[in-house]
């Protein structure tokens, strides 16, 4: 497997095989660690 490969996973299609790992900062809201509009905000600033 070649790192700039094409891959599909889970049902979708990566153009390669780098992926950015979670790291919210504890953005998330407690308890239980429920996702919220601020962690959606972080990730779709790193898209960019």
């Amino acid at each position: 497997m070649k790192l700039f490969e094409t891959v599909s996973l889970a049902g979708k299609t990566l153009n390669n095989r780098i992926v950015m790992p979670p790291m919210t900062g504890s953005r998330s809201t407690q308890p239980d660690d429920v996702p919220n509009a601020l962690m959606a905000d972080y990730y779709a600033q790193r898209l960019t």
